[in-house]
């Protein structure tokens, strides 16, 4: 009986550490698309729910399964790895190795093609 009472015991701090990691704050960021992005997209900017503490990778990870597999192909370069995409988060440019940078409640992060031309 003690057994039992040990292995339920465990198994509730179990299910306690499970929800209080599925209970993180909540922040909001937004995200605006510019040029050929927004043509896809359709839309100016979105606003983002993600988990407190959420990278840039974390955000374009969320991204991808709010508005689907063409953005995901689209935003993301299999063949090299990274990205299609310029990221600009508040008003400085992000490099494409930068993408663990940690993100804040109110934050915006933009997404441009990269400036080309000859």
């Amino acid at each position: 009986m003690n057994n039992l009472y040990n292995y339920i015991k465990k198994q509730y701090a179990i299910i306690n550490i499970l929800n209080a990691l599925n209970e993180r704050e909540q922040m909001k960021i937004k995200v605006r698309f510019y040029s050929y992005v927004k043509s896809r997209i359709g839309k100016n900017y979105i606003d983002l729910d993600i988990s407190e503490g959420a990278s840039i990778k974390i955000a374009i990870n969320e991204l991808c399964k709010v508005l689907g597999q063409n953005f995901k192909s689209m935003i993301i370069n299999k063949e090299k790895g990274g990205y299609n995409f310029v990221f600009k988060l508040n008003s400085e440019l992000v490099p494409h190795d930068r993408d663990d940078k940690i993100l804040k409640d109110g934050d915006i992060l933009s997404i441009f093609s990269p400036i080309s031309g000859g």
